[in-house]
């Protein structure tokens, strides 16, 4: 062989081995393509450094590194707990599959980032010398620990069969997948691969849990005539159950750090032929302001939805129907419930859109009502309100047929009550009467007067226009008047508070449903009224205007997702004022434990 082939060969050699070792950077770059397919639960990190920086600022914001000095370091309080100081690629990804939950210990396979083996090897006691390229080491709690080296990962596992387990990588559906890149952290559970298990272990207890069930009921005079209703929602429970871990190709929860706060999301993701993923698929995110209609307001909580009504309406026709069939051979009351349940049934399938909140009260404990509501409803109005109508009257029979021993409840019903702004708008009240010599009886009617004011429990709707019904429960003329106004006009003034619209943007941006919590509106309540208790000083300020808790819901073709933020500003803020406060009464203050 001459020496020009020589080098030639040696050169495309060269060219082969190159290509293979960036193939093979490529091929190990993603930690999750090493996971075997029928890993029954998978656990991710992304980015070990990156994702310790972020829960360090959190921790930091929140005063936790203060209370607790990891908080300061995690990742590096865990090596130092874990005895593992080299060879660790802190900037990489880390994962965690466990293969069979069910064995004692779990077998599971642990797949650290590296940038030395051989130094991340030297963190333990070796047990032999290497064998087959694995190595036994001990572990700082004493069981062995098998190693082997992979692309650019150290692989582990207490089993060394498991360690060779190698079955293809796992795959994932195409919602799920956008949260397994994308994320800080999360939990993917592969449902196929429990799915058997899992049913067995229903099929075998199911009939067991409904006779327990029904054993209890039979045991009650009064409730032992819908033990045909409770058979028969009990068996929709387990129907459900069973249809998840059928159509489902998997589940993942996802924990993702930013500047702003904390996001926690979950996707549950189903076969696309599927009953459920099917059903799922109908319902279609919107771009439409979800919480358009609402008043100027500050609320303790408020959101929205929207759904396709024939599609909304089959899925509860289908959960009301066998139930109604039942409480039709209950008696008096369950042609009541059942007259209800059908009244809902029309509802869900008149509505197209709601937005609804709870507005904080202003006045005093015992002046006005606690309990405050307003929704706007879009869709078929007239049917949204006849359905209302039918309900409430539902109720009020309802009530008829309760025991009189400690009291009455009576339901009043006036249709056209009140005309606001050119609305002709029914009002409703639910009247108590107690016995004065129960002393129970007493208490109870002087709490709920406590909770919904002097006006007691009522309330006011009416429809708008032909696509708007409005309803009002608690608050004042002028919630009532406002909320009129509100619907008439659909302007959407909430989503344009500083703090809705940076927990809006922090959340999903298809959707169908999204939600918020003022902490800050709830908290600041309760500090008033234990005040005026004596139970806190009267000089506990609470911050104010502080973003919301916000979650957000939609699907995904086949898939449902959701996601809940928790900016760091509120929760930093309550908790510095939850101190204050705490100082105070310590101190000395006007309030007491």
């Amino acid at each position: 062989m001459n020496v020009n082939r020589i080098v030639t060969m040696r050169r495309l050699a060269a060219v082969f081995a190159l290509a293979a070792m960036a193939w093979c950077s490529t091929a190990w770059a993603q930690v999750l393509d090493m996971v075997p397919a029928d890993a029954a639960i998978v656990i991710k990190i992304s980015n070990l450094q990156g994702t310790n920086t972020k829960i360090a600022k959190l921790a930091k914001d929140f005063g936790l590194d203060q209370i607790q000095p990891l908080f300061q370091d995690p990742l590096g309080a865990l090596m130092e707990q874990a005895k593992v100081s080299k060879g660790v690629n802190k900037s990489g990804d880390l994962a965690i599959a466990i293969l069979d939950p069910d064995a004692t210990p779990p077998k599971f396979l642990a797949m650290v980032p590296v940038d030395d083996y051989k130094a991340f090897v030297s963190n333990f006691e070796a047990v032999g010398a290497e064998t087959a390229g694995v190595s036994e080491v001990k572990t700082p709690d004493g069981p062995s620990l098998f190693l082997m080296h992979r692309g650019n990962y150290a692989v582990g596992s207490h089993d060394k069969e498991t360690l060779s387990r190698q079955s293809g990588s796992l795959k994932f559906g195409p919602a799920i997948s956008k949260d397994v890149s994308g994320k800080d952290a999360i939990i993917f559970i592969n449902v196929p691969q429990v799915r058997t298990k899992a049913l067995d272990a229903m099929h075998k207890n199911r009939q067991q849990a409904v006779d327990e069930a029904l054993k209890n009921i039979g045991d009650d005079p009064n409730s032992k005539p819908f033990a045909g209703v409770a058979k028969v929602v009990m068996n929709q429970i387990f129907d459900l159950m069973e249809r998840f871990l059928s159509d489902s190709t998997g589940v993942v929860f996802s924990l993702n750090f930013n500047d702003k706060g904390i996001a926690l999301g979950g996707v549950s993701e189903f076969a696309a032929d599927s009953k459920l993923g099917t059903t799922i698929a109908q319902f279609k995110n919107t771009g439409k302001p979800l919480i358009a209609g609402l008043p100027d307001r500050k609320y303790f909580a408020f959101g929205g939805m929207a759904v396709d009504p024939k599609a909304f309406g089959k899925v509860v026709s289908d959960c009301i129907d066998p139930i109604n069939a039942e409480l039709a051979k209950s008696g008096d009351t369950g042609k009541q419930i059942a007259t209800l349940l059908e009244s809902a049934k029309t509802l869900a399938g008149s509505i197209s859109r709601v937005s609804a909140g709870y507005p904080m009260p202003t006045g005093a404990l015992g002046t006005e009502s606690i309990i405050q509501s307003v929704a706007v409803v879009e869709g078929n109005a007239k049917a949204a309100h006849d359905a209302e109508i039918k309900m409430l009257k539902g109720m009020g029979d309802l009530f008829a047929l309760l025991p009189k021993e400690a009291g009455s409840i009576k339901f009043d019903l006036t249709p056209a009550a009140k005309t606001v702004d050119g609305v002709s708008l029914d009002t409703y009240m639910m009247n108590i009467t107690t016995d004065p010599k129960d002393p129970q009886a007493a208490q109870m009617k002087s709490m709920m007067d406590m909770i919904y004011g002097p006006n007691g429990m009522g309330g006011t709707m009416g429809v708008v226009n032909d696509k708007t019904l409005v309803l009002v429960q608690g608050g004042s003329d002028k919630l009532v008047s406002d909320a009129v106004a509100s619907a008439k006009s659909n302007a959407d003034v909430l989503s344009s508070n500083s703090g809705v619209k940076m927990i809006s943007g922090q959340l999903p941006k298809d959707r169908s449903l999204e939600y918020y919590v003022s902490l800050d509106n709830i908290v600041s309540a309760a500090a008033k009224y234990a005040a005026q208790f004596g139970v806190l000083p009267a000089n506990v300020k609470v911050p104010t205007d502080l973003p919301p808790l916000g979650f957000a819901a939609g699907t995904d073709g086949p898939a449902v997702r959701g996601e809940m933020f928790i900016p760091s500003q509120t929760v930093s803020s309550l908790i510095s004022a939850g101190l204050q406060a705490y100082q105070q009464i310590q101190g000395g203050g006007n309030g007491k434990l």
